[in-house]
């Protein structure tokens, strides 16, 4: 369902009205009691604060001195979402959001969006100049001061939408940043766990720091306005001290705190700066001195980040994989940025309590500040050695297993928020593989979908896919049905973010999601799931009548799904009649054969999909019939077209609307089993072919360039192959590195690997003849081995994981390939060739039992059975076999159901042919 039209559906229903009062200050009630508690008296006690500036002798110290210095501890201590939920200048700011009315704006597409850390550091520069000048000690200076940032603060947010006060402005924000990113003290403890996101979240910020504060760190930390903000940080906090001693002359000034006594201030803004220097007043030194130690400062953090890069990437010289080394290079670059952040942060802190707060602790008894010191190095070394030592892949693995704990299926979920112990317990009490793979994929999609990766950075996922063992194939397998299911997610330019999925249309994403969610599943939503998105998302019952009246029209998503199947189902099957037109014979009949297989497996995949699909939009006994008819016959639908013909018959002769476009595709495929295939295969067309080329399975690409590489004797043919040369994975490379006869490792683009190896000069280098080929590729044992009825059901992943565990091997005429009474436990198929099954009778003459050639299979019924062989099979001319141990097909039908089933599917088989023989001769 398109953007556009959910715009105009969202737009054309009735607008409800923004709570207001109470239930805005409460934000609908979802707040805790006890946050709404804190930020009544957070409030209070900062609306205090101007009666005690000018009542209490002591008030601008106090709040200078003792109030302001205790605020970094706190974000320390209780984590940046604690002080957000209560911060009192926070909550005044929306005020506007309280009277019913706020503002609609926002600045995610503008120039504050990527450098609101400079709007924030240059801000501060001017806060910190205004308390050198006057709001130090001047009290209307400072009132006026903390009156204008509260009106400042309600005109941001009466204007701008969400929190885009503390997001861009308040320098504040920028500060808590420095001390809590990218961890906090209690990361794994109850302080952590709620955010301080708003109710509903109005996306005014992408990577918000309310929704996931570690997020937006790793986001943007490649960013230059963070950089900036943090070299430059320590440098401005010294700077700030160090003016007191420049202004005065030594220390006595500042630690005494009478500068906080100072009410003409604004008078002496002319006067002489600096103790030795009387030319340059006030008003210039103070920003001069911010500003020099600023860039001091930001001089000595990029240049130590420079040389430890420079130290760090000396270990990728040796890598010789550019695309390693790339990677390797950008993660290596992105950790010496992050340290180099943190411990910029880390000096800052220090340095902030060896004067913070020191005019008011030095009034207290000597232990006191003591202690203090020596807490605040010790909480500070803690912290920074815990945030030193994180990294970005610890960030996605902790958000994949709290998103794999939402899906949590096994039983009492853990207690623990680690992400190593719920992977372990998860690893420990997982019934099977499908229900891995199902969470594992839900749980990608969902970190794509939050921006938390993107589809590039999958590569940091690699451990813990690992140690959840999910396989290589089985990855790729996820992400290729993710790209399938939801292409916008892997659009190189979607931009994924959690907080397009918490704005104002929330509901109707979530219950769409549900619904699709639901329907890839084979099921229908249940009311409880309905009833629990109505009741986060305060629906009514009739605004989700409407929408689900919309998502499961013809034209609504779910349909959108399944048309996009019955889509790429006759594509095809426009592609397996082209191949099977050119399966009859001629050169490459073999490799079109094999493509029309894939063609039907590919097809089974899609038809499966959208059977699955259809559960909310089809008569509930017409589903169940489908799916059994489905399930009972995928097998056979890989193998031959006949079974299409029983689809048909499931489906009737009036399918439902969804189905319809499915209907002619299955009808295409039926009839090809009705047509001959007795052509040269010099007039097939390799256009439908070609158009496989979009598809996202490798096996599909795979087998689409081993085809054309038999007939497509053209340029354009030529131009697709040579593309693929270098492509990213492994069997297509070798697929097409085959078929052009350029031998791994080889440049594509070398003299080389243009010149012909073979026949004559006058053929084009990138053209395939048959003699060209001097070894067996994957593909090419994949081909073979599917060419026997044991393997002939078989996906081709299950195809491919067999040639790892088949050896060729060649017999010469009059060469026994299985000895009669021999303990031999392999399997051999016949390639090339001619063998003869024979034993001795009681006399001792030779008996010929059987005659097995090309495309058979010999010696699988004893090496299963662990007997002794009962004959003896002999090659009667030169013979070309792929062996394989028993064992090691064991071992496959352990983990492998379909090949078992194919196994055991075959032998019934067998034993009633040889039920049938004996009665047959029993008969006669």
């Amino acid at each position: 369902m398109s953007d556009s039209k959910g715009e105009t559906t969202a737009a054309s229903r009735k607008k409800k009205p923004l709570p207001k009062g109470w239930k805005a200050y409460t934000e609908s009630d979802t707040v805790p009691v006890w946050v709404t508690v804190a930020r009544s008296i957070m409030v209070v006690a900062f609306c205090a604060t101007i009666p005690m500036i000018i009542g209490i002798h002591e008030g601008r110290r106090l709040f200078w001195a003792a109030c302001i210095a205790i605020l970094p501890v706190f974000w320390v201590a209780g984590g940046f979402h604690l002080w957000r939920r209560i911060c009192p200048l926070a909550v005044v700011s929306l005020f506007p959001k309280y009277l019913g009315f706020a503002g609609e704006r926002r600045f995610t597409k503008s120039w504050l969006a990527d450098h609101y850390f400079h709007m924030q550091f240059g801000l501060m520069i001017v806060a910190l100049t205004l308390r050198l000048v006057a709001t130090n000690g001047t009290i209307m200076a400072l009132i006026a001061f903390i009156v204008f940032v509260i009106i400042a603060a309600i005109t941001v947010n009466a204007l701008y939408t969400g929190k885009t006060w503390c997001n861009y402005i308040c320098p504040v924000g920028m500060v808590e940043k420095f001390y809590t990113e990218p961890s906090r003290v209690f990361a794994n403890g109850a302080w952590a766990q709620p955010n301080s996101q708003c109710t509903p979240c109005t996306g005014c910020k992408k990577n918000c720091p309310d929704i996931d504060l570690e997020q937006g760190y790793w986001k943007e930390i490649d960013g230059q306005p963070r950089r900036t903000a943090y070299y430059s940080w320590p440098g401005l906090v010294f700077g700030f001290y160090f003016y007191y001693y420049l202004f005065a002359g030594n220390w006595t000034y500042y630690f005494s705190g009478i500068w906080t006594k100072e009410n003409n201030q604004i008078e002496r803004l002319f006067d002489s700066g600096f103790y030795f220097m009387d030319r340059i007043p006030v008003i210039v030194a103070a920003p001069l001195t911010l500003i020099a130690f600023c860039a001091f400062s930001y001089a000595i953090f990029s240049t130590g980040e420079r040389l430890a890069l420079a130290g760090a990437l000396k270990g990728t010289a040796d890598i010789e994989d550019e695309t390693e080394k790339k990677a390797q290079t950008d993660d290596t670059r992105k950790l010496v940025r992050h340290r180099t952040l943190v411990f910029a942060g880390y000096v800052g802190f220090i340095i902030f309590y060896f004067y913070g707060g020191q005019p008011t602790i030095q009034r207290l008894p000597g232990w006191f500040g003591e202690i203090f010191a020596a807490l605040v190095v010790i909480a500070a070394t803690m912290i920074f050695i815990r945030r030193w030592g994180r990294t970005e892949e610890d960030f996605v693995k902790q958000r994949f297993a709290e998103k794999l704990l939402k899906r949590w299926t096994w039983g009492d979920k853990p207690k623990t928020q680690r992400w190593q112990d719920i992977v372990v317990v998860h690893e420990e009490r997982e019934k099977n593989q499908a229900e891995r793979l199902v969470a594992y994929k839900d749980s990608i999609r969902e970190m794509v979908a939050d921006g938390i990766v993107t589809p590039s950075e999958m590569s940091l996922l690699e451990g813990l896919r690992k140690q959840l063992g999910i396989t290589e194939k089985q990855h790729r397998r996820v992400l290729g049905e993710l790209n399938e299911e939801e292409q916008q997610l892997f659009d190189r330019n979607y931009q994924g973010s959690v907080e397009l999925r918490l704005q104002q249309n929330q509901y109707r994403n979530s219950l769409e999601n549900a619904l699709l969610g639901a329907a890839r599943a084979g099921r229908l939503l249940t009311s409880d799931e309905l009833a629990a998105l109505r009741t986060v998302h305060q629906a009514d019952p009739e605004e989700e009548a409407e929408l689900l009246e919309e998502f499961l029209a013809d034209d609504g998503p779910v349909a959108e799904l399944v048309a996009r199947d019955a889509k790429e189902l006759h594509k095809l099957a426009d592609a397996h009649s082209a191949a099977w037109a050119g399966s009859g014979s001629g050169s490459g009949a073999e490799q079109f054969r094999f493509l029309a297989y894939i063609c039907r497996w590919r097809a089974t995949q899609r038809l499966d999909h959208a059977l699955t699909l259809i559960v909310p939009l089809v008569d509930a006994d017409l589903y169940q019939k489908l799916r059994k008819t489905g399930l009972r016959i995928a097998g056979p639908m890989k193998a031959s077209l006949e079974p299409w013909t029983s689809m048909l018959e499931a489906i009737g002769d009036s399918p439902p609307p969804v189905m319809r476009p499915h209907v002619e595709a299955i009808k295409r495929f039926a009839s090809c089993g009705e047509d001959s295939v007795e052509t040269n295969g010099q007039e097939i067309s390799l256009e439908p072919i070609l158009a496989l080329l979009d598809d996202i399975s490798i096996y599909v690409r795979a087998a689409t360039f081993d085809a054309i590489s038999r007939r497509g004797d053209d340029e354009a043919v030529g131009k697709v192959l040579k593309d693929a040369v270098e492509d990213g994975n492994p069997l297509i490379r070798e697929t097409v590195r085959s078929a052009l006869s350029i031998p791994e490792g080889i440049d594509a683009g070398s003299e080389a690997a243009a010149a012909p190896t073979g026949g004559s000069s006058s053929v084009p280098p990138w053209f395939v003849k048959e003699t060209r080929r001097t070894a067996f590729t994957t593909l090419d044992k994949m081909r073979l081995l599917r060419r026997i009825s044991l393997f002939e059901r078989l996906d081709p992943d299950d195809l491919e994981m067999m040639t790892a565990i088949v050896r060729e091997e060649d017999f010469r005429d009059g060469e026994n390939l299985i000895r009669e009474g021999e303990l031999d436990e392999k399997v051999y198929v016949i390639i090339e060739g001619e063998v003869e099954v024979w034993t001795n009778d009681v006399s001792g003459s030779r008996v010929v039992l059987d005659t097995n050639g090309s495309n058979t299979c010999v010696g699988e019924i004893d090496a299963f059975d662990r007997a002794p062989r009962k004959a003896t099979i002999t090659a009667t001319r030169t013979t070309k076999v792929l062996a394989i141990e028993a064992d090691a097909i064991k071992s496959l039908l352990a983990t492998r159901p379909a090949v078992s089933r194919s196994v055991i599917e075959l032998l019934l088989k067998r034993l009633q042919e040889t039920f049938d023989t004996v009665k047959s001769g029993r008969a006669n």
